[in-house]
C-alpha cells in the first residue's frame, strides 16, 4: 500500500480548520478566560485588548465659543514579546503498517487514513493543551515559563508588586480567613469578582472553626456549595476551583497541574481576562497548508530511513493578559 500518496492526498487544511476547537477547550479554564484569536495585525491587536482597562478619564465642561481642551492618550506600554511556536509530530510509516497487521486488519486505505486522522486530532490537542498549560500559568503566576527544546525563557506580564499578596496561616483553623479575604477585596477597592483556587486550599476553608461556627448558626453544614454562595453573600467574591490535570508524554503516570496549589487568583472581571492570540504557522508562511481561520495546523513529510511518514500539527499563539492590574496573586506561603 502506497501510505506517502494517500497521505499526501488528505487536505490538511480541512483537518485544522474543522477541528472541533469549541469542544476541545470545553474543559479547559485557561482558554476559556483566554479565548483563541487569529490575527495577522498582531501588535494592532494587542493594542485594542489592553485599551480602556485603567481608570476613566473625564472631558472638561467649557463654556460656549471656546476651544475644546486637547486631549491625551495613555502610555501603553509596548507588548515586546514575540508569539512561540509549538508542535508535536508522530509517525505513521512502519510503525502503521505494523498496527494494521498486528491487528489482524487489512490494510485498506480507510482503516490507514482513519488512523492518521485520529493522530491528528491527538496532535491538535496537543498543542491546545500547551496553550491551556501557558494560561494557567499566567493566571496562577503572572508569568508564562518556556523551559524546552532550546528555549530557556520567563515572559512577565507586569502584574503590580502589591497585587501579589503572601497569605499565611490557612492550615490554622483558628485562623481568620474571611479577614484575610476582606483585606484582598478592600486593596482591589472591592473590584475583586471571581477567585481560582485549588481543593487543598479550599480544604483549609473547610476546616476553618470560624466558617464552621457560621454554617452551625444557621444550621447548615459546611459543605463546599455553602461555604461558595456564603462567601459569594459576603464578600461578593465567586471561588472556582481549578484542579485539572495533564501529561507530559501519553504513557506517563506522572500528572502534572495546571494551576499551582498553594495560590488563589483574584480577577476584576467575571469576563475573559484576555485573549491567546494566533498567527500563521510556518506550515501556512512556507505553503505546506493553505492559508486557513484555523488556530493549529496539519501537514506531513515522508523519510526513506526509516520508512515512514509524519503527521505534524504546529501552532503559534500566545496568552495575553489585558489588564494586569486586574489580577491579585495570594499564595500560601
Amino acid at each position: 500500500m502506497d501510505y506517502i500518496k494517500q497521505i499526501k492526498d488528505v487536505k490538511w487544511f480541512e483537518v485544522g480548520r474543522d477541528f472541533d476547537y469549541l469542544r476541545a477547550v470545553e474543559g479547559f479554564k485557561g482558554l476559556r478566560l483566554f479565548p483563541m484569536e487569529k490575527t495577522s495585525a498582531l501588535k494592532v491587536a494587542m493594542q485594542q485588548l489592553m485599551e480602556g482597562h485603567d481608570i476613566p478619564v473625564v472631558a472638561l465642561v467649557h463654556a460656549f465659543d471656546t476651544e475644546a481642551r486637547i486631549g491625551d492618550r495613555p502610555n501603553l506600554e509596548e507588548f515586546r514579546e514575540e508569539l512561540v511556536l509549538i508542535k508535536e509530530k508522530l509517525n505513521q510509516g512502519e510503525a502503521l503498517k505494523k498496527k494494521l497487521n498486528d491487528a489482524g486488519m487489512s490494510a485498506s486505505e480507510r482503516l490507514a487514513l482513519q488512523l492518521i486522522f485520529d493522530d491528528a486530532r491527538n496532535l491538535l490537542s496537543r498543542v491546545i493543551t500547551r496553550l491551556e498549560v501557558m494560561a494557567a500559568e499566567l493566571v496562577g503566576t503572572g508569568t508564562i515559563t518556556i523551559k524546552e527544546n532550546n528555549i530557556d525563557k520567563v515572559i512577565d506580564f507586569n502584574v503590580p508588586a502589591e497585587n501579589r499578596i503572601a497569605i499565611t496561616n490557612w492550615d490554622d483553623p483558628n485562623h481568620s480567613i474571611i479577614s484575610d479575604l476582606i483585606a484582598i477585596r478592600r486593596r482591589s477597592k472591592n473590584k475583586i469578582t471571581r477567585a481560582f483556587l485549588s481543593e487543598k486550599m479550599f480544604g483549609y476553608m473547610l476546616s476553618n472553626k470560624e466558617l464552621l461556627g457560621l454554617a452551625a448558626g444557621q444550621n447548615a453544614y459546611p459543605t463546599t456549595d455553602w461555604i461558595k454562595d456564603y462567601l459569594l453573600s459576603l464578600v461578593k467574591i465567586e471561588f472556582i476551583e481549578w484542579d485539572d490535570t495533564y501529561k507530559l508524554n501519553a504513557l506517563d503516570t506522572e500528572e502534572i497541574r495546571f494551576f499551582p496549589e498553594d495560590t488563589i487568583s483574584f480577577v476584576t472581571t467575571r469576563g475573559a481576562l484576555g485573549k491567546t492570540f494566533m498567527t500563521s504557522t510556518p506550515a501556512e508562511d512556507y505553503g505546506l497548508v493553505e492559508q486557513t481561520t484555523a488556530f493549529v495546523t496539519v501537514h506531513s513529510e515522508s523519510t526513506k530511513d526509516p520508512v515512514g511518514v509524519w503527521t505534524i500539527a504546529s501552532g503559534v499563539g500566545l496568552p495575553v493578559i489585558a489588564n494586569p492590574k486586574g489580577l491579585y496573586i495570594a499564595k500560601h506561603v
